[in-house]
């Protein structure tokens, strides 16, 4: 790293275990590599905060004000206007990230293969939704009640206008059908577990999942560690994902009482994004690893950006919780010695 860091910025031990995810703060995808895996996240005085791990190739936790990065560090047109959305919208859950990403993508700044990326993404949310709205809705009515001009009702024709309108009269009181529009909104991120309607969030959960099952008995004190965090994150995801599947599964009482169960309902979806905020790096870190022996450097890496939960967002896990921050001291000191 080039850049001096301002007396005003703060260091934390790498022993710094967040309470919260709020307090952990969300992953922002900067394309400056001193960047990687940094996050953000509201400050005591309520002024944005940036977490840049590993700044000086430790564990340590580096924080500095939100405002001050395009003085402090050299940023490219796309990170400056990334920067600039995320201050402008208060952008600090990985939503609201994931919304500033995808404006920063339609605007070009990030070269033409991540505004396909962009208008794929807007795709596949269309459908997803779609595909969501149908579960709930053939849960309600049986399937031969669901039809479009004669035809049974599908996701595709569920998009269309008269495929609104169809499902509108076959509801009562109908209303109904917004408050449906409205729970697939707020489950897109998860979806349903359908054919065209897994979300990025249970796409991404089948990622670390798969990772903790690959990576188990591989040896190392390290690649253990992370396997343990990695099952950890789909012991709660699983907890998460069977919470929403099961109001999706039995709508009913989702939609009657929508005003009570709806705020409990979207709290689900983003605790699960919450939960699996920067998996996708320690994941695609991972890709090429061939699956026989640890590997120290690329576990050094992991552990620099190892999305550990908060100690108070854990539930019935608190306290193997409290066991891997104490362990992913130990085992990265004993790394950083041998390198």
């Amino acid at each position: 790293m080039n850049e001096t860091l301002p007396p005003f910025t703060t260091r934390l031990s790498g022993d710094h275990v967040p309470a919260t995810f709020e307090e952990r703060g969300a992953t922002v995808p900067f394309q400056k590599p001193d960047l990687a895996n940094a996050r953000v996240r509201r400050g005591a005085q309520g002024e944005l905060e940036a977490l840049v791990y590993g700044f000086s190739g430790g564990r340590g936790v580096y924080i500095l004000p939100w405002r001050a990065l395009p003085d402090i560090l050299r940023l490219n047109l796309h990170d400056l206007t990334l920067h600039a959305e995320v201050l402008t919208t208060l952008a600090v859950t990985p939503e609201r990230i994931q919304v500033a990403a995808y404006r920063v993508a339609r605007s070009g700044l990030a070269g033409e293969a991540m505004l396909q990326d962009a208008d794929d993404l807007l795709a596949d949310r269309a459908q997803v939704a779609t595909v969501t709205a149908f579960h709930l809705l053939r849960r309600l009515i049986p399937s031969p009640g669901l039809t479009v001009n004669g035809y049974p009702m599908t996701p595709l024709l569920l998009a269309t206008a008269a495929g609104k309108v169809a499902a509108r009269a076959a509801l009562q009181p109908e209303n109904l059908f917004d408050r449906i529009q409205k729970a697939a909104s707020l489950a897109l991120p998860l979806g349903v577990d359908a054919e065209g309607g897994r979300g990025p969030l249970r796409t991404l959960f089948a990622r670390v999942r798969d990772f903790a099952a690959r990576i188990e008995g591989a040896g190392g004190d390290a690649t253990v560690l992370i396997a343990d965090v990695a099952r950890l994150t789909v012991a709660i995801g699983e907890d998460l994902i069977r919470h929403v599947d099961a109001m999706t599964a039995d709508p009913g009482p989702l939609l009657e009482d929508w005003d009570s169960r709806g705020p409990a309902f979207r709290q689900a979806v983003d605790r699960l994004a919450w939960l699996l905020d920067g998996w996708q790096p320690v994941c695609d870190l991972w890709s090429n690893w061939p699956g026989s022996t640890a590997d120290p450097a690329l576990a050094l890496t992991t552990l620099r950006i190892l999305p550990l939960v908060p100690k108070d967002e854990c539930g019935r896990f608190h306290a193997d919780a409290a066991s891997l921050y104490r362990r992913q001291s130990t085992v990265f000191n004993a790394l950083q010695e041998e390198g």
